[in-house]
């Protein structure tokens, strides 16, 4: 957050987004700079005659936003190379997926 942010009363303390009104289009989402992961994603990809799994590298970046017209902020998940591609959660929903995946890690 910049010092002009600061003196913001509609920007959340968790924000380091750089705030420029004098950018036009949609104003930005307040957000944290994303947490990159490495991870290996299992993917189903449709050969000529049937299916085939394909493990691959990737980066998945974490992060939390919150667009202007939202009263919320929500947890991002989404590719690197692809952005298009991911999840919007809301917070809530966020903690009850880290719980879930915590209990299933903890039965392998």
């Amino acid at each position: 957050m910049t010092e002009e942010d600061a003196g913001r009363t509609d920007c959340p303390p968790w924000c380091s987004q750089d705030h420029r009104e004098d950018v036009p289009g949609d104003p930005e989402p307040h957000s944290v700079e994303g947490l990159w992961v490495p991870v290996t994603l299992l993917r189903r990809v449709r050969t000529a005659s049937q299916w085939a799994l394909d493990m691959t590298a990737a980066e998945l970046i974490v992060g939390v936003a919150q667009p202007v017209e939202s009263p919320e902020p929500w947890l991002t998940v989404v590719e690197a190379e692809n952005a298009s591609v991911g999840l919007e959660l809301s917070i809530g929903s966020a903690r009850r997926l880290v719980r879930a995946m915590t209990a299933q890690l903890a039965s392998l």
